[in-house]
């Protein structure tokens, strides 16, 4: 019957994942001018470190996955 529609369809043989995770960070308050870094729990930064290690566990692209 679909064939008989005369409409153009495309055929896939995989699709792409996702996932959600809740993520809670708690850092520690302080001053940024009187604190130095190395002394610093700053949330934000934890943030940061966690997505750029995400960023590297990606799956890189293959021929089945663009």
């Amino acid at each position: 019957m679909l064939e008989r529609t005369g409409f153009p369809i495309g055929v896939v043989d995989s699709i792409v994942g996702r996932t959600v995770i809740d993520v809670d960070i708690t850092g520690q308050a302080g001053h940024a001018g009187t604190t130095p870094m190395p002394g610093r729990r700053d949330a934000l930064v934890a943030a940061g470190h966690i997505v750029k290690a995400a960023e590297r566990q990606k799956p890189r692209p293959s021929a089945g996955c663009p």
